[in-house]
Protein backbone atom coordinates (compact mmCIF):
# COMPACT_ATOMS: atom_id res chain seq x y z
CA UNK A 1 0.00 0.00 0.00
CA UNK A 2 2.78 2.44 0.93
CA UNK A 3 4.73 1.60 -2.23
CA UNK A 4 1.62 2.13 -4.36
CA UNK A 5 0.97 5.47 -2.68
CA UNK A 6 4.52 6.69 -3.31
CA UNK A 7 4.36 5.71 -6.97
CA UNK A 8 0.89 7.09 -7.62
CA UNK A 9 0.74 9.34 -10.65
CA UNK A 10 -1.30 12.01 -8.84
CA UNK A 11 0.61 11.87 -5.56
CA UNK A 12 1.13 15.25 -3.92
CA UNK A 13 4.61 16.66 -4.44
CA UNK A 14 6.64 17.26 -1.30
CA UNK A 15 8.68 20.49 -1.34
CA UNK A 16 11.23 21.06 1.41
CA UNK A 17 12.07 24.45 2.86
CA UNK A 18 14.06 25.56 5.91
CA UNK A 19 11.07 27.44 7.36
CA UNK A 20 8.72 24.43 7.31
CA UNK A 21 7.80 23.44 10.85
CA UNK A 22 8.61 26.89 12.22
CA UNK A 23 6.02 29.14 10.56
CA UNK A 24 2.30 28.80 11.27
CA UNK A 25 -0.92 30.40 10.09
CA UNK A 26 -1.79 33.38 12.27
CA UNK A 27 -5.51 32.75 11.77
CA UNK A 28 -5.99 29.07 12.64
CA UNK A 29 -2.55 28.06 13.98
CA UNK A 30 -1.95 25.34 11.37
CA UNK A 31 1.48 24.91 9.85
CA UNK A 32 2.27 26.60 6.55
CA UNK A 33 3.28 24.25 3.76
CA UNK A 34 4.95 24.82 0.39
CA UNK A 35 2.79 24.95 -2.73
CA UNK A 36 4.38 25.36 -6.17
CA UNK A 37 1.81 26.65 -8.65
CA UNK A 38 2.60 26.43 -12.37
CA UNK A 39 0.78 28.68 -14.81
CA UNK A 40 0.02 28.04 -18.48
CA UNK A 41 3.22 29.81 -19.53
CA UNK A 42 5.37 27.29 -17.63
CA UNK A 43 6.36 29.65 -14.80
CA UNK A 44 6.36 28.21 -11.27
CA UNK A 45 5.27 30.39 -8.36
CA UNK A 46 6.31 29.27 -4.86
CA UNK A 47 3.87 29.97 -2.04
CA UNK A 48 3.37 29.11 1.59
CA UNK A 49 -0.25 28.08 2.16
CA UNK A 50 -2.17 27.18 5.32
CA UNK A 51 -2.23 23.39 5.76
CA UNK A 52 -5.54 23.66 7.63
CA UNK A 53 -7.18 25.35 4.66
CA UNK A 54 -5.40 23.10 2.14
CA UNK A 55 -6.66 19.91 3.81
CA UNK A 56 -10.03 21.52 4.75
CA UNK A 57 -9.46 20.61 8.41
CA UNK A 58 -10.31 24.18 9.40
CA UNK A 59 -12.49 27.00 8.10
CA UNK A 60 -9.41 29.18 7.64
CA UNK A 61 -9.45 31.57 4.67
CA UNK A 62 -5.81 32.70 4.98
CA UNK A 63 -4.51 33.68 1.54
CA UNK A 64 -1.25 32.31 0.19
CA UNK A 65 1.94 34.33 0.47
CA UNK A 66 5.05 34.13 -1.66
CA UNK A 67 7.92 32.22 -0.05
CA UNK A 68 10.32 35.05 -0.85
CA UNK A 69 8.10 37.48 1.10
CA UNK A 70 8.10 35.29 4.23
CA UNK A 71 11.85 34.80 3.98
CA UNK A 72 12.21 38.59 3.95
CA UNK A 73 9.89 38.95 6.97
CA UNK A 74 12.05 36.56 9.01
CA UNK A 75 15.26 38.32 7.94
CA UNK A 76 13.77 41.67 8.99
CA UNK A 77 12.77 40.21 12.37
CA UNK A 78 16.34 39.16 13.06
CA UNK A 79 17.41 42.71 12.26
CA UNK A 80 14.93 44.04 14.83
CA UNK A 81 15.95 41.72 17.68
CA UNK A 82 19.74 42.04 17.23
CA UNK A 83 20.89 43.86 20.34
CA UNK A 84 23.30 46.79 20.36
CA UNK A 85 26.68 46.74 22.13
CA UNK A 86 25.18 48.87 24.91
CA UNK A 87 22.34 46.38 25.41
CA UNK A 88 24.82 43.49 25.34
CA UNK A 89 26.99 45.10 28.00
CA UNK A 90 24.02 46.02 30.18
CA UNK A 91 22.38 42.59 30.05
CA UNK A 92 25.67 40.76 30.67
CA UNK A 93 26.59 42.97 33.61
CA UNK A 94 23.16 42.85 35.25
CA UNK A 95 22.59 39.11 34.83
CA UNK A 96 26.08 38.12 36.01
CA UNK A 97 25.48 40.37 39.02
CA UNK A 98 22.22 38.48 39.63
CA UNK A 99 24.12 35.18 39.55
CA UNK A 100 26.55 36.60 42.11
CA UNK A 101 23.58 37.47 44.32
CA UNK A 102 22.12 33.98 43.98
CA UNK A 103 25.41 32.31 44.85
CA UNK A 104 25.92 34.52 47.90
CA UNK A 105 22.40 33.63 49.09
CA UNK A 106 23.46 29.95 49.12
CA UNK A 107 26.73 30.48 51.02
CA UNK A 108 25.18 29.18 54.26
CA UNK A 109 24.01 25.97 52.57
CA UNK A 110 27.44 25.50 50.97
CA UNK A 111 29.16 26.01 54.34
CA UNK A 112 26.92 23.37 55.93
CA UNK A 113 27.70 20.91 53.13
CA UNK A 114 31.43 21.50 53.56
CA UNK A 115 31.17 20.97 57.33
CA UNK A 116 29.31 17.68 56.76
CA UNK A 117 32.03 16.53 54.38
CA UNK A 118 34.77 17.34 56.89
CA UNK A 119 32.87 15.52 59.66
CA UNK A 120 32.44 12.38 57.55
CA UNK A 121 36.10 12.35 56.55
CA UNK A 122 37.15 12.71 60.22
CA UNK A 123 34.78 9.88 61.20
CA UNK A 124 36.32 7.72 58.50
CA UNK A 125 39.81 8.29 59.90
CA UNK A 126 38.69 7.46 63.45
CA UNK A 127 37.17 4.16 62.29
CA UNK A 128 40.45 3.15 60.70
CA UNK A 129 42.38 3.98 63.87
CA UNK A 130 39.93 1.98 65.96
CA UNK A 131 40.28 -1.01 63.64
CA UNK A 132 44.08 -0.85 63.79
CA UNK A 133 43.82 -0.86 67.58
CA UNK A 134 41.59 -3.99 67.39
CA UNK A 135 38.75 -2.00 68.97
CA UNK A 136 36.16 -2.98 66.30
CA UNK A 137 35.83 -6.12 64.16
CA UNK A 138 36.40 -6.13 60.40
CA UNK A 139 32.70 -6.69 59.55
CA UNK A 140 31.64 -3.61 61.51
CA UNK A 141 34.43 -1.56 59.92
CA UNK A 142 33.27 -2.52 56.44
CA UNK A 143 29.63 -1.71 57.22
CA UNK A 144 30.48 1.70 58.66
CA UNK A 145 32.88 2.51 55.82
CA UNK A 146 30.13 1.80 53.25
CA UNK A 147 27.75 4.12 55.10
CA UNK A 148 30.29 6.94 55.31
CA UNK A 149 31.31 6.57 51.64
CA UNK A 150 27.65 6.77 50.55
CA UNK A 151 27.03 9.95 52.55
CA UNK A 152 30.30 11.49 51.32
CA UNK A 153 29.35 10.79 47.72
CA UNK A 154 26.03 12.60 48.14
CA UNK A 155 27.64 15.61 49.82
CA UNK A 156 30.40 15.89 47.21
CA UNK A 157 27.90 15.72 44.35
CA UNK A 158 25.85 18.53 45.90
CA UNK A 159 28.95 20.68 46.36
CA UNK A 160 30.09 20.04 42.77
CA UNK A 161 26.61 20.79 41.47
CA UNK A 162 26.53 24.05 43.41
CA UNK A 163 29.65 25.29 41.61
CA UNK A 164 29.13 23.50 38.28
CA UNK A 165 25.51 24.52 37.65
CA UNK A 166 26.28 28.19 38.09
CA UNK A 167 29.43 27.96 35.97
CA UNK A 168 27.53 26.25 33.13
CA UNK A 169 24.62 28.67 33.39
CA UNK A 170 26.97 31.66 33.18
CA UNK A 171 28.68 30.18 30.10
CA UNK A 172 25.33 29.59 28.39
CA UNK A 173 24.29 33.16 29.23
CA UNK A 174 27.37 34.50 27.45
CA UNK A 175 26.69 32.26 24.44
CA UNK A 176 23.08 33.46 24.16
CA UNK A 177 24.06 37.15 24.44
CA UNK A 178 26.80 36.75 21.83
CA UNK A 179 24.27 35.21 19.44
CA UNK A 180 21.76 38.00 20.06
CA UNK A 181 24.43 40.60 19.36
CA UNK A 182 25.19 39.02 15.95
CA UNK A 183 21.99 37.14 15.02
CA UNK A 184 21.05 39.24 11.96
CA UNK A 185 24.58 39.09 10.52
CA UNK A 186 24.80 35.34 11.15
CA UNK A 187 21.38 34.62 9.63
CA UNK A 188 22.08 36.64 6.49
CA UNK A 189 25.19 34.53 5.76
CA UNK A 190 23.75 31.09 6.63
CA UNK A 191 22.85 28.43 4.10
CA UNK A 192 19.44 26.78 4.36
CA UNK A 193 20.50 24.09 6.85
CA UNK A 194 22.04 26.62 9.24
CA UNK A 195 19.06 28.95 8.88
CA UNK A 196 16.79 26.12 9.99
CA UNK A 197 19.12 25.56 12.96
CA UNK A 198 19.04 29.27 13.90
CA UNK A 199 15.24 29.32 13.75
CA UNK A 200 15.06 26.24 15.99
CA UNK A 201 17.43 27.91 18.46
CA UNK A 202 15.56 31.21 18.62
CA UNK A 203 11.90 30.30 18.07
CA UNK A 204 9.35 27.70 19.05
CA UNK A 205 6.73 29.04 16.60
CA UNK A 206 6.35 31.99 14.23
CA UNK A 207 2.79 33.01 13.27
CA UNK A 208 2.16 34.90 10.01
CA UNK A 209 -0.93 37.09 10.37
CA UNK A 210 -3.20 38.16 7.50
CA UNK A 211 -1.53 41.58 7.37
CA UNK A 212 1.86 39.82 7.01
CA UNK A 213 2.89 40.74 10.55
CA UNK A 214 4.86 38.28 12.68
CA UNK A 215 3.84 36.95 16.08
CA UNK A 216 6.81 35.11 17.52
CA UNK A 217 7.08 32.62 20.37
CA UNK A 218 10.73 32.84 21.38
CA UNK A 219 12.66 29.87 22.70
CA UNK A 220 14.27 29.82 26.12
CA UNK A 221 16.32 31.87 27.10
CA UNK A 222 15.61 34.44 24.37
CA UNK A 223 12.07 35.04 25.59
CA UNK A 224 13.58 36.47 28.78
CA UNK A 225 16.54 38.23 27.11
CA UNK A 226 14.21 40.04 24.67
CA UNK A 227 11.72 41.10 27.35
CA UNK A 228 11.40 44.92 27.13
CA UNK A 229 11.22 45.32 30.91
CA UNK A 230 14.40 43.33 31.51
CA UNK A 231 16.20 45.27 28.76
CA UNK A 232 15.10 48.56 30.36
CA UNK A 233 16.36 47.35 33.75
CA UNK A 234 19.67 46.35 32.16
CA UNK A 235 20.18 49.82 30.69
CA UNK A 236 19.32 51.36 34.06
CA UNK A 237 21.78 49.03 35.78
CA UNK A 238 24.52 49.92 33.29
CA UNK A 239 23.97 53.66 33.76
CA UNK A 240 24.27 53.48 37.53
CA UNK A 241 25.68 50.16 38.75
CA UNK A 242 25.94 51.02 42.45
CA UNK A 243 22.38 52.28 42.86
CA UNK A 244 20.84 49.69 40.56
CA UNK A 245 22.24 46.75 42.51
CA UNK A 246 19.71 45.14 44.86
CA UNK A 247 19.80 42.36 47.40
CA UNK A 248 18.74 38.86 46.52
CA UNK A 249 15.26 37.55 47.21
CA UNK A 250 14.81 35.24 50.16
CA UNK A 251 13.72 32.31 47.98
CA UNK A 252 16.70 30.44 46.60
CA UNK A 253 17.14 30.67 42.82
CA UNK A 254 14.74 33.57 42.16
CA UNK A 255 17.12 36.47 41.63
CA UNK A 256 16.59 40.12 42.55
CA UNK A 257 13.89 42.62 41.63
CA UNK A 258 15.68 43.45 38.38
CA UNK A 259 14.59 40.09 36.95
CA UNK A 260 11.56 39.50 39.15
CA UNK A 261 9.83 36.14 38.68
CA UNK A 262 12.65 34.61 36.59
CA UNK A 263 14.58 31.51 37.67
CA UNK A 264 17.94 32.44 36.16
CA UNK A 265 19.62 29.12 36.78
CA UNK A 266 16.73 27.25 35.11
CA UNK A 267 16.75 29.65 32.15
CA UNK A 268 20.36 28.90 31.27
CA UNK A 269 21.25 25.50 32.74
CA UNK A 270 19.81 23.27 29.94
CA UNK A 271 19.94 25.04 26.56
CA UNK A 272 18.46 23.35 23.50
CA UNK A 273 20.72 21.29 21.26
CA UNK A 274 20.14 23.76 18.41
CA UNK A 275 21.31 26.67 20.57
CA UNK A 276 24.42 24.76 21.67
CA UNK A 277 25.26 23.91 18.05
CA UNK A 278 24.79 27.46 16.75
CA UNK A 279 26.84 28.92 19.62
CA UNK A 280 29.62 26.39 19.01
CA UNK A 281 29.73 27.15 15.29
CA UNK A 282 29.80 30.89 15.98
CA UNK A 283 32.75 30.46 18.35
CA UNK A 284 34.58 28.49 15.65
CA UNK A 285 33.93 31.27 13.08
CA UNK A 286 31.79 29.00 10.89
CA UNK A 287 29.48 31.94 10.11
CA UNK A 288 32.19 34.34 9.03
CA UNK A 289 31.87 33.34 5.36
CA UNK A 290 28.73 34.00 3.32
CA UNK A 291 27.13 30.63 2.52
CA UNK A 292 23.85 31.82 0.99
CA UNK A 293 23.14 30.04 -2.34
CA UNK A 294 22.63 32.16 -5.44
CA UNK A 295 19.79 29.93 -6.69
CA UNK A 296 16.25 30.14 -5.24
CA UNK A 297 15.61 28.24 -2.03
CA UNK A 298 12.84 26.13 -3.57
CA UNK A 299 13.44 24.47 -6.93
CA UNK A 300 11.07 22.79 -9.36
CA UNK A 301 11.96 20.93 -12.53
CA UNK A 302 8.69 21.85 -14.22
CA UNK A 303 9.61 25.41 -15.17
CA UNK A 304 11.20 28.75 -14.37
CA UNK A 305 10.91 29.79 -10.72
CA UNK A 306 9.29 33.19 -10.21
CA UNK A 307 10.47 34.99 -7.07
CA UNK A 308 8.06 37.94 -7.23
CA UNK A 309 4.71 38.71 -8.81
CA UNK A 310 2.96 41.95 -9.60
CA UNK A 311 -0.39 40.70 -8.28
CA UNK A 312 -0.90 38.23 -5.45
CA UNK A 313 -3.29 35.30 -5.60
CA UNK A 314 -6.93 35.96 -4.72
CA UNK A 315 -8.63 33.38 -2.54
CA UNK A 316 -12.42 33.40 -2.19
CA UNK A 317 -14.05 32.74 1.16
CA UNK A 318 -17.00 30.28 1.26
CA UNK A 319 -19.57 33.09 1.25
CA UNK A 320 -18.05 34.52 -1.95
CA UNK A 321 -18.08 31.09 -3.58
CA UNK A 322 -21.78 30.78 -2.66
CA UNK A 323 -22.46 34.12 -4.36
CA UNK A 324 -20.39 33.09 -7.39
CA UNK A 325 -22.42 29.89 -7.81
CA UNK A 326 -25.72 31.73 -7.43
CA UNK A 327 -24.79 34.34 -10.03
CA UNK A 328 -23.62 31.68 -12.48
CA UNK A 329 -26.85 29.73 -12.11
CA UNK A 330 -28.71 33.01 -12.67
CA UNK A 331 -27.00 33.40 -16.06
CA UNK A 332 -23.71 35.23 -15.49
CA UNK A 333 -20.80 34.11 -17.66
CA UNK A 334 -17.39 32.88 -16.49
CA UNK A 335 -15.75 36.07 -17.80
CA UNK A 336 -18.24 38.32 -15.99
CA UNK A 337 -17.76 36.43 -12.73
CA UNK A 338 -13.99 36.52 -13.10
CA UNK A 339 -14.07 40.31 -13.44
CA UNK A 340 -16.45 40.68 -10.50
CA UNK A 341 -14.38 38.56 -8.07
CA UNK A 342 -10.94 39.53 -9.49
CA UNK A 343 -10.01 35.97 -10.47
CA UNK A 344 -9.35 34.18 -13.75
CA UNK A 345 -12.30 32.58 -15.56
CA UNK A 346 -10.61 29.21 -15.11
CA UNK A 347 -10.60 29.77 -11.36
CA UNK A 348 -14.33 30.49 -11.57
CA UNK A 349 -14.84 27.24 -13.46
CA UNK A 350 -12.77 25.34 -10.85
CA UNK A 351 -15.00 26.64 -8.03
CA UNK A 352 -18.11 25.58 -9.95
CA UNK A 353 -16.72 22.09 -10.57
CA UNK A 354 -15.91 21.68 -6.88
CA UNK A 355 -19.54 22.59 -6.12
CA UNK A 356 -20.72 20.05 -8.73
CA UNK A 357 -22.26 22.80 -10.87
CA UNK A 358 -22.34 21.85 -14.60
CA UNK A 359 -20.47 24.28 -16.83
CA UNK A 360 -22.51 25.73 -19.68
CA UNK A 361 -21.01 25.40 -23.14
CA UNK A 362 -19.68 28.69 -24.45
CA UNK A 363 -21.78 29.10 -27.60
CA UNK A 364 -22.88 32.05 -29.68
CA UNK A 365 -26.13 33.48 -28.36
CA UNK A 366 -29.07 32.87 -30.67
CA UNK A 367 -29.91 36.58 -30.68
CA UNK A 368 -26.47 37.27 -32.16
CA UNK A 369 -26.45 34.48 -34.72
CA UNK A 370 -28.11 36.38 -37.58
CA UNK A 371 -25.81 39.34 -37.09
CA UNK A 372 -22.76 37.06 -37.03
CA UNK A 373 -23.79 35.50 -40.36
CA UNK A 374 -24.24 38.97 -41.83
CA UNK A 375 -20.85 40.20 -40.62
CA UNK A 376 -19.08 37.11 -41.94
CA UNK A 377 -20.80 37.50 -45.31
CA UNK A 378 -19.67 41.14 -45.38
CA UNK A 379 -16.04 39.93 -45.24
CA UNK A 380 -15.07 39.87 -41.56
CA UNK A 381 -12.92 36.93 -40.45
CA UNK A 382 -14.05 34.37 -37.88
CA UNK A 383 -11.74 35.96 -35.29
CA UNK A 384 -13.14 39.45 -35.95
CA UNK A 385 -16.71 38.19 -35.67
CA UNK A 386 -15.87 36.36 -32.45
CA UNK A 387 -14.30 39.46 -30.91
CA UNK A 388 -17.55 41.36 -31.56
CA UNK A 389 -19.51 38.90 -29.37
CA UNK A 390 -16.87 37.83 -26.86
CA UNK A 391 -16.46 34.25 -28.10
CA UNK A 392 -13.65 32.32 -29.74
CA UNK A 393 -12.96 31.80 -33.41
CA UNK A 394 -13.91 28.11 -33.16
CA UNK A 395 -17.23 28.98 -31.53
CA UNK A 396 -18.12 31.23 -34.46
CA UNK A 397 -17.01 28.53 -36.92
CA UNK A 398 -19.28 25.91 -35.32
CA UNK A 399 -22.25 28.28 -35.15
CA UNK A 400 -21.95 29.38 -38.79
CA UNK A 401 -21.41 25.82 -40.03
CA UNK A 402 -24.57 24.75 -38.20
CA UNK A 403 -26.45 27.46 -40.13
CA UNK A 404 -25.11 26.10 -43.43
CA UNK A 405 -22.67 28.96 -44.07
CA UNK A 406 -19.69 27.97 -46.20
CA UNK A 407 -16.47 28.74 -44.30
CA UNK A 408 -13.79 30.46 -46.34
CA UNK A 409 -10.41 28.71 -46.26
CA UNK A 410 -7.51 30.37 -44.51
CA UNK A 411 -9.54 33.27 -43.16
CA UNK A 412 -9.55 35.18 -46.43
CA UNK A 413 -12.11 37.94 -46.81
CA UNK A 414 -14.98 37.55 -49.26
CA UNK A 415 -14.68 39.52 -52.47
CA UNK A 416 -17.28 42.24 -52.72
CA UNK A 417 -18.71 42.36 -56.28
CA UNK A 418 -19.04 45.75 -57.95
Amino acid sequence: MLTAHKSAVEATQIHDHYLKGTIHCGQCGSRLIVSNAKNRHGNVYCYFVCSGRHSQRTTCDRSAILIADIEKLIEDYYQRIQITPAQHEGLAGMLHHEFDQLMSAEVEELAQLTANRDRLQHEQERLLQAHYADAIPLALLKREQDRILGELDQVNRRIDAHHGEYADARAHLDDALNLLANCADIYSRCDDANRRLCNQAFFTKVYIDEDDELRVENNRPFEMLLDPEINANALTWAENEDKARTTANDSVGKGSSLVRGVDLRREFENPSSALVTVASRRSRSVYKADRRPLEPTVVDSRGRMVRAVGMTQTFLIPAQVDELVARYQAGATLVELGERFSVHRRTVAAHLVRRSVPIRGRGLDESHLAKAVELYADGLTLMEVGSRFGVSQQTVRRALAAEGVVIRPGGRRARVSA
